[in-house]
């Protein structure tokens, strides 16, 4: 599930990016392992390349957590904002994700 907007030039800053959610992950019961990211720098990044760089680097930044996260079968995506990530491993045991 693609959950990132394209940059839109138009917009200032994080406007670019936006917020989603799995609807279907707000039904789930049960034990789960819960993984937020968050990437450490991200407005310096702006600052000092410029927001649409910065964006090019937050997308290749995703492709590489959503590669990772395919090697684990239950784990998937919940959202995203901007650069922050929320990953689910429904029925996991402790260290699964």
């Amino acid at each position: 599930m693609s959950n990132f907007s394209e940059p839109n030039p138009d917009a200032p800053g994080d406007q670019a990016l936006s917020l989603s959610v799995d609807p279907s992950a707000l039904q789930r019961t049960g034990f789960q392992t819960l993984l937020f990211l968050d990437m450490v720098g991200s407005t310096k990044l702006k600052e000092d390349w410029g927001d649409a760089a910065a964006v090019a680097i937050i997308h290749r930044h995703h492709a590489i957590v959503r590669e990772i996260l395919s090697r684990f079968a239950e784990a998937h995506e919940i959202g995203t904002s901007g650069d922050e990530f929320f990953l689910e491993d429904p029925d996991d045991p402790p260290g699964g994700l």
